[in-house]
């Protein structure tokens, strides 16, 4: 599949730079036969000044007739260097050059005499006087003309051939190009009929093998057959180890839930009556450590819970219960549920809302998260601060916003924040990570969103949005 379509465009490269290579060699050839036929239409307008200057000067004796003329002559001697010099390797070009060259040379010879005996003023007159005083000159000038209008003509005759090939080559560039796409047109599908063919009902084996990891069964294993198949064999394992981890994940939860909740609570409600004195009369030193040890325990219950709920958020166990909801009153259950702590940490809540409203939800979960959300503003707002906890109405849909002065969040960090077992700050009593990661799960539960805003050393304002219906 790779060799094939890479050997043909090889192939098509070399066809097509030798094509163009043809109409670049043949517009070069065009070129220069132009330039060689411009040149030499030169030589012969040279020539007539030649002619005319040197007859000028032999009336008028005039420096400047006689210096057009030798300059002319020298224009015609250089023109034919040029011609000489790019000149095609035709070997008929290549005598005219030849022959033209001698006769300039003789032409200049005779330029020299006929301007010497010009110099003579009488001799002068009797040059031009006598023809036949001039009749070699002439005849050099009429051979130069007549051998000049012979390589134009051929080398026209030249331009016109090379023009046709430059017209030939740039179709065979443009006939290589249609036949090259329309074979790379076949090729590719060719090759990806190919594919389809062979591979494609295999890749779709992986695919409903990696469809089944959230399921609770595989498909027949073939153990024999090539790297896809292999590959196919490794997925069904990893499916098989994932059920199997998943299934001892959530026994040890259920565990924790089951086998450690229960004992914790019954502890913790002990520990309570013997610091009242249950039990008998304690000393005061006997109570800090009895109410410290209660205070671990709630941290512990409030990990089981937390693990617990993670849980069935991710195994999609929680279902929503909604009903009519007062905005009010679940901001006054969230603040008297953590009454006992705001006390505990010198801190006040505030509720700002004025007027009521009523939308549909589950009270239960969103209770949950306020608390969290108040609760963590608690531990991290300073002693004697307040908290305001407010809700509003925006289009359809509830805000509800909790506000403290606490030591805020990096800008870095506040989308971590959301994410399960991360921990922002070094607060002993910051928790596992968890809290904020189930509100996060139960608002989006409810077709909501959650954030936060804050400013490092102002404090936060955490926010979630929930429809009204």
């Amino acid at each position: 599949m790779v060799c094939l379509p890479l050997c043909f465009q090889v192939v098509f490269l070399i066809v097509l730079i030798n094509a163009l290579s043809n109409a670049d060699a043949a517009l070069q050839r065009e070129s220069t036969s132009k330039y060689l036929i411009y040149t030499a239409s030169n030589v012969l307008r040279h020539s007539i000044d030649c002619a005319t200057a040197g007859a000028m000067y032999n009336f008028t004796h005039q420096q400047s007739a006689r210096d057009k003329s030798v300059l002319s002559m020298q224009l015609m001697k250089q023109g034919y260097e040029e011609i000489s010099q790019k000149s095609s390797s035709d070997k008929g070009q290549a005598d005219r050059i030849a022959a033209c060259k001698e006769t300039i040379a003789s032409a200049e010879n005779a330029l020299n005499r006929l301007l010497n005996k010009i110099d003579d003023y009488s001799e002068g007159m009797k040059v031009f006087a006598n023809n036949s005083g001039l009749s070699s000159e002439k005849r050099l000038l009429d051979d130069i003309s007549r051998r000049t209008s012979d390589f134009i003509e051929a080398e026209r005759i030249l331009c016109d051939s090379f023009t046709g090939q430059l017209r030939r080559a740039r179709q065979n560039v443009v006939v290589i190009l249609v036949v090259g796409i329309g074979l790379n047109i076949v090729i590719a599908i060719g090759a990806a009929v190919f594919f389809f063919q062979n591979i494609a009902t295999r890749i779709e084996r992986l695919k409903k093998s990696t469809d089944l990891i959230s399921g609770k069964k595989t498909s027949p294993i073939n153990r024999q057959g090539d790297e896809i198949l292999q590959l196919d064999l490794a997925f069904q394992q990893a499916i098989t180890d994932l059920h199997e981890s998943e299934e001892m994940r959530r026994q040890l939860v259920a565990m924790v839930g089951h086998d450690l909740r229960s004992p914790l609570t019954s502890i913790d409600a002990a520990l309570t009556l013997i610091s009242e004195g249950a039990a008998g009369e304690v000393s005061d030193e006997a109570k800090t450590i009895t109410r410290n040890a209660s205070l671990d325990i709630g941290r512990l219950v409030r990990l089981t819970n937390d693990l617990l709920d993670a849980e069935q958020l991710v195994s999609g166990s929680i279902s929503l219960k909604p009903t009519s909801v007062s905005a009010r009153k679940l901001i006054a259950d969230a603040i008297r549920a953590m009454e006992f702590s705001s006390i505990n940490y010198s801190v006040a809540i505030e509720q700002k809302l004025e007027n009521d409203f009523q939308f549909s939800a589950d009270s239960n979960r969103l209770n949950q998260v306020l608390c969290n959300l108040i609760g963590n503003a608690i531990k991290f707002s300073p002693h004697g601060s307040k908290i305001v906890v407010d809700a509003s109405e925006n289009g359809d849909k509830v805000e509800f916003t909790v506000v403290d002065t606490g030591c805020g969040i990096a800008v870095e960090h506040q989308n971590a924040i959301f994410d399960s077992f991360v921990k922002i700050g070094d607060h002993s009593n910051s928790g596992k990570g968890l809290g904020l990661a189930i509100c996060k799960a139960l608002v989006e539960l409810h077709g909501g969103q959650i954030g936060v805003e804050s400013v490092p050393g102002q404090g936060s304002a955490f926010w979630f949005r929930v429809p009204k219906k």
